[in-house]
């Protein structure tokens, strides 16, 4: 019984925080901050005070992940003012700050893609991680806020020097760079002022969600389909460097309340960019997008869309039966199915039928070809009529815009 009594009370220890950092010094140096920040900046302030409260639930739950305390969730208003977008002179970015170098030590991928330093939950993650080391090296939460911001190693040289043994030991030397010794008042300032509620934010904050999105979609067709600030949508995600997913696909961060219709929009997003290679403008309602995973066959695909193999072929211009995962292809809708009468994928040829409110100009828009080379190939004018074959003949350059 005693035994498994003691295991219960390890195991209770272990799941708390390894230390809350919710008392306040009585400092003149964080006093100064807090009055810095509710007049003098109070404007930034406040705008970064906002963003907390949108990611805080996010950043929390990583703290809490390595048992950190969880008012170090403050700790990006003072780096970065909790935009992601933000960049040191040193070339440190994101929330947290992190250097290329740290940030990779700590798994975040950095590319001409992607940035994970400026992801705010695998960023907190990093964070939450390498702030634990130092409290494991110094076993001080105020030197371990010193180090992050310091380095490690020059804490521990200072330390070794002036034979100081906490944050406030070091800083009375006067030895410490300004920066280092301005960290943790600044630290302390934050915290008073949230803690005290000194500060109201006016907004309801947003609930954000996290959603897969394939490779190679822009942000502003989401935002469009989406019916979604673009503005927004760039805010929550500057982690994604090029306005669009890298070619493997990203996570992005959405409102709560919008991540329904984005996820039920992606289909025609997606049809969007296989449809802007291929010169087609009218996608919406006529075709629909679909990206091949690991495994799949022209063949499961046809069955699963109820397609012939050979109209997928030819809609995709493709030349042989082989797919590559991350390939989009272009699915037709179902009115649109029931118009195309027959698939020739070796002469890149489809026969459609015409049905009501059908024109050339229409026509050449929803398959990417153009008008004179309809007219040409069926030997029409202008005017069709329903029930009319129309051969098209995909182009396999986009026709230009002009037409």
């Amino acid at each position: 019984m005693r035994k498994r009594l003691l295991f219960l009370t390890i195991c209770f220890a272990l799941s708390l925080p390894l230390y809350a950092m919710d008392r306040i010094p009585h400092n003149p140096a964080v006093n100064r901050f807090v009055k810095y920040y509710l007049h003098k900046d109070r404007r930034w302030f406040v705008q970064a005070l906002e963003r907390y409260y949108m990611y805080k639930p996010i950043v929390e739950k990583e703290l809490r992940r390595e048992n950190c305390p969880v008012e170090l969730a403050l700790l990006p208003i003072i780096e970065s003012g909790y935009d992601g977008d933000a960049l040191s002179k040193s070339r440190a970015a994101g929330y947290w700050q992190f250097m290329r170098e740290t940030a990779r030590i700590y798994g975040l991928k950095i590319n001409r893609y992607i940035d994970e330093r400026r992801d705010i939950e695998k960023s907190s993650r990093a964070a939450a991680r390498y702030l634990k080391r130092l409290y494991h090296i110094f076993g001080d939460w105020e030197l371990a806020l010193a180090a992050y911001n310091g380095g490690e190693g020059y804490i521990l040289r200072l330390m070794k020097k002036t034979g100081a043994r906490t944050f406030w030991q070091l800083l009375s030397t006067g030895k410490l760079r300004r920066e280092t010794a301005e960290f943790v008042p600044k630290f302390y300032a934050v915290l008073k002022i949230v803690k005290g509620k000194q500060v109201r934010v006016r907004f309801s904050p947003i609930k954000l969600k996290k959603i897969y999105v394939p490779g190679n979609i822009r942000l502003s067709a989401i935002s469009r389909y989406a019916n979604i600030s673009y503005r927004l949508l760039s805010q929550l995600n500057p982690h994604i460097l090029t306005g669009k997913t890298p070619c493997r696909g990203a996570e992005i961060y959405v409102p709560y309340e919008k991540a329904p219709r984005i996820l039920s929009s992606l289909d025609y997003v997606i049809a969007e960019e296989k449809a802007r290679k291929l010169g087609i403008r009218f996608y919406k309602g006529y075709w629909k997008g679909y990206i091949v995973k690991r495994g799949d066959t022209l063949w499961n695909i046809a069955k699963r869309f109820n397609l012939s193999i050979s109209l997928i072929k030819t809609v995709n211009l493709l030349k042989s039966n082989r797919l590559k995962p991350g390939e989009i292809l272009l699915i037709p809708s179902e009115s649109l199915k029931r118009r195309i009468v027959l698939a020739k994928p070796e002469e890149r040829a489809i026969i459609y039928s015409v049905g009501p409110g059908d024109n050339l100009w229409r026509v050449s828009r929803v398959f990417g070809v153009r008008i004179g080379r309809l007219m040409k190939i069926n030997r029409t004018s202008y005017t069709l009529k329903p029930g009319q074959k129309l051969k098209i003949v995909l182009e396999v350059k986009p026709f230009d815009k002009r037409t």
